[in-house]
């Protein structure tokens, strides 16, 4: 009994020093004139885990035609989890594509210190006939 309660102690003092937060992106919209920008900032002075679900009209998970810049250049938050360094930013390009896709996500990340902010996020579209617009990220505050 004395040792399953270290260990529950243990358990439950590592999940205490870790920060968790996400944020929704509560639309996109990629077609054949349009094309969307996450840009990402980690504003810690820790490493961050991020992942980025994206999710059609259908709700299926969408990963198609993505590219990645800056800090996530070679590597993709849409696919797996991946490391934002502190201070540094990354952005993913959801590229033109023949047919739309609309849909929503999410932005969720994770570290080893106990924070509660650590995020930024600016996501905007840029579309052939009616120029760019802003989709606001947790009303642009940090997550």
């Amino acid at each position: 009994m004395k040792k399953s309660l270290i260990l529950a102690s243990l358990i439950y003092s590592s999940a205490a020093l870790s920060g968790t937060g996400q944020a929704l992106i509560p639309h996109y919209y990629v077609g054949t004139n349009s094309s969307c920008h996450l840009h990402i900032t980690n504003i810690s002075d820790n490493d961050v885990q991020v992942k980025i679900d994206l999710f059609d009209q259908n709700g299926n998970t969408y990963s198609s035609n993505i590219t990645s810049w800056y800090a996530f250049s070679g590597s993709n938050p849409v696919t797996g989890t991946v490391a934002l360094p502190a201070n540094k930013t990354g952005a993913i390009s959801m590229n033109k594509m023949g047919s739309g896709y609309v849909g929503y996500g999410y932005i969720r990340w994770s570290n080893e210190h106990n924070q509660n902010d650590a995020l930024v996020a600016n996501f905007h579209c840029d579309a052939t006939s009616i120029g760019q617009r802003s989709i606001l990220i947790n009303q642009q505050s940090p997550f």
